[in-house]
């Protein structure tokens, strides 16, 4: 009992301080720097978005083709779908930044965020356990990673072609996106400190430390303006929150299957 009291206790420094280290230097930055001033360099931003694709997509490919196709976890399959979609929407963001007759202000605006809580929604799924339905899912794994790719296509397409809707989503981001982006991601941290309390894994932690410095990605935004120092360090957030999951990979060196299998067991 005292081992689980203190095993609890650990977690919960490590998703307090995972989420207050960037949310103090957050502060910090709004008191000590001009907000005001700007610092566009598109270059940079393309480079940031696609170090973070990278990761997003990596971390889709590593779930999907190192793991799920061995293991047949469902929870998986929702994880790989989950980095899919983030790993889109950065792209979209990254590719909007150049503007043109479509790429609008208003399509880097919402590209920003725009597939964050569609893919933290997608990542509570791998919280549950489908054990009854893992055969069907696997047999239609192709169709369902289409579906899921074809939907945040034509979302970001919306995006992209609908600019009165673009432009209500726009004007109201912070209740459209930003907030439930905070909300999922504080939610999903909670939900993997259960799982990791279920069965101790070191995966476990790196997501739940993950999941808390991405929690910042739903307060951040809420005092930026564009091109700002607090703009270019949201970025940043997304860097570190996303790269903690892969770092967690590497090190871990096992497929996300049998973490979580391990945890449904204990």
């Amino acid at each position: 009992m005292a081992q689980d009291t203190l095993r609890t206790r650990n977690i919960f420094l490590v998703a307090l301080g995972a989420f207050l280290a960037p949310f103090v230097l957050f502060i910090l930055i709004l008191q000590n720097f001009s907000l005001t001033t700007v610092y566009v360099n598109q270059a940079s931003h393309t480079i940031l978005l696609a170090s973070i694709c990278a990761i997003a997509f990596y971390t889709a490919y590593f779930s999907y083709h190192q793991d799920y196709l061995k293991d047949k976890d469902p929870q998986v399959l929702f994880t790989a779908l989950a980095f899919c979609v983030f790993g889109l929407g950065f792209a979209a963001h990254a590719v909007s930044v150049f503007g043109s007759h479509f790429l609008t202000e208003s399509v880097f605006d919402v590209t920003e965020h725009a597939t964050l809580p569609l893919g933290a929604a997608l990542l509570t799924l791998s919280i549950v356990s489908l054990p009854n339905l893992s055969g069907r899912i696997y047999k239609r794994r192709v169709v369902i990673l289409l579906i899921t790719i074809a939907l945040a296509l034509c979302w970001l397409a919306t995006i992209v072609f609908a600019p009165i809707i673009t432009g209500r989503i726009a004007a109201n981001i912070d209740t459209f996106t930003i907030i439930p982006t905070g909300i999922l991601f504080a939610i999903l941290t909670l939900l993997f400190i259960e799982k990791f309390y279920e069965k101790p894994n070191t995966l476990f932690v790196y997501m739940v430390a993950s999941l808390a410095v991405l929690i910042n990605t739903g307060i951040i935004p809420l005092f930026y303006q564009e091109w700002n120092v607090v703009w270019w360090y949201f970025h940043l957030v997304l860097l570190a929150g996303f790269g903690l999951i892969l770092i967690g990979l590497i090190r871990k060196g096992m497929p996300l299957g049998r973490a979580w299998q391990k945890g449904q067991k204990s």
